[in-house]
């Protein structure tokens, strides 16, 4: 049930209706429990077996949890039993073909079987190992499995986050923001905002990417110039994609007075690549800076040690990702321009040494190297682009039908991601975005100057903005889209 779609439109209307005209109204356990029935029918109406593997998945974890508070001299054994359920599940489904071709290939003969994706697995899973963990260090877990059956099947957030924790949003199920007229409003437009983001910029986009990664894929000859327009459109598509379907995911449950983390702030504002993690996919990039950077000993250890720490960290975030060689790569590059940084950094000489403009463009250039990998199918694949990047092979190719046009649409999303005002600074002030431990920039300022007109307001100019843009996109939905980040 996509966003972009005209059930997911009729299924929230209905949810909508229910929760704040009779839900509501009753108050005590209605306004959850009307949530719950909606999170269990968005998730069972793409598998029922999927389903029920969710629930076993989370009747286990909550279990484990209740056993840590019981049993607290054996408290670090179930720790670790939650922590090993959880990941054989998501090794099971997720990586399991990929592991026993590689295996296969070295002269093993492990059985290979059609294994179907369980849809939001990897994000259900890190959700689920995040509360193992806190619980295990506080030493309680409050919830019942009532809450905790809520808190995890959240159909918002479900499927492709953001990844919150219990203190985030626990509360607000029992106690939901009470503005209710400004949390519709408000959060109406924010939906509209990131549905325009995916269905009328990442999709035209798409189209550019997908002629060049396709080519690249199938074997044929990529010129310079395709690399380049190729991964560059790319790197435009995935943020207005992922950030797009954020602003949604957040859109929607702002509507339902249950404020969700931001998940992005900016990214292609960066100032370096450690920047760029604080901003890009923020839920994320802290779960594995808290439950893996921060346990591998994270900056308190020896210099070597810590960059260690940076690029295993960033290689679990690949393999996170996909099962493929080609995310490997793409943790990688991250870890090891995580270790370069840190190490240019060291030097307190090399501080303020080069211009801001100049570091955002260099860091961008090379956000957008990484990417090639990410969204390549094949290992040749990415490396036949990265190739061309730096090996000049002329010609416009035979992949863009207009390299005219992909030159103009790439200078205007350039613009447009390195200047304009990102959806939590326009929606500033306005919605609870609740800020994520750690990631100040999360808690944006209102736009001023000359982008101060784009501060959302509760008038008329804006309530016809958001009716038109809305209107242009309805209009999208039959192109059947699938969002980047639900094959994850």
């Amino acid at each position: 049930m996509l966003y972009n779609s005209f059930t997911f439109m009729i299924f929230f209307v209905v949810v909508l209706l229910v929760y704040h005209l009779v839900a509501m109204p009753r108050g005590g356990k209605a306004p959850a429990m009307v949530l719950l029935l909606a999170s269990i029918y968005f998730y069972a109406q793409y598998s029922i077996a999927f389903f029920g593997l969710l629930v076993l998945s989370i009747a286990v974890s909550w279990l484990v949890c209740q056993k840590m508070i019981a049993e607290p001299r054996r408290k670090k054994r179930w720790l670790w039993t939650g922590v090993v359920l959880n990941v054989l599940s998501l090794g099971y489904f997720k990586y399991y073909i990929f592991i026993a071709n590689n295996l296969n290939a070295a002269g093993f003969s492990l059985p290979i079987f059609k294994i179907a994706l369980p849809l939001g697995i990897s994000f259900y899973t890190f959700q689920q190992l995040a509360y193992i963990i806190d619980t295990y260090k506080s030493g309680e877990s409050k919830e019942s499995f009532f809450d905790y059956l809520l808190f995890i099947t959240y159909f918002p957030r479900l499927i492709s986050g953001p990844i919150v924790r219990r203190e985030e949003v626990m509360h607000y199920f029992s106690g939901p923001e009470k503005n209710t007229a400004l949390c519709l409003k408000a959060g109406l437009t924010l939906f509209v905002i990131g549905m325009a983001k995916k269905l009328l910029i990442a999709d035209g986009f798409a189209i550019y990417a997908d002629a060049v990664f396709n080519a690249a894929d199938a074997g044929k000859l990529i010129t310079t110039f395709e690399a380049w327009a190729g991964s560059l459109a790319y790197t435009i598509q995935i943020y207005f994609d992922f950030s797009g379907y954020s602003d949604m995911a957040i859109g929607v449950s702002a509507m339902l007075g249950i404020p969700l983390p931001a998940n992005f702030a900016s990214p292609y504002k960066s100032l370096n690549v450690v920047d760029f993690w604080r901003r890009w996919h923020i839920t994320l990039s802290r779960w594995l800076r808290d439950y893996i950077y921060i346990p591998l000993g994270g900056n308190r250890c020896a210099p070597w040690r810590r960059y260690f720490n940076a690029f295993i960290t960033m290689v679990i975030g690949g393999i996170w990702h996909g099962a493929n060689w080609t995310f490997i790569l793409w943790g990688a590059m991250h870890g090891f321009f995580q270790m370069i940084y840190q190490l240019w950094a060291s030097n307190p000489r090399n501080k303020d040494r080069i211009p801001d403009n100049v570091a955002i463009i260099v860091t961008f250039l090379i956000i957008n190297l990484t990417w090639v990998p990410f969204r390549s199918t094949t290992f040749s694949g990415a490396m036949s682009i990265l190739e061309s990047c730096f090996n000049p092979v002329a010609g416009l190719g035979q992949s863009l039908a207009d390299p005219f046009a992909v030159v103009v649409y790439l200078i205007i999303g350039w613009i447009v991601v390195r200047f304009a005002p990102n959806s939590n600074e326009i929606m500033a002030k306005v919605i609870n975005l609740t800020p994520a431990r750690g990631y100040p920039a999360t808690s944006p300022d209102v736009p001023s100057g000359r982008f101060a007109f784009m501060h959302w307001r509760s008038n008329s100019a804006w309530a016809i903005a958001t009716g038109a843009i809305f209107g242009v996109c309805v209009m999208r939905f039959f192109s059947n889209a699938t969002y980047i980040y639900f094959q994850f």
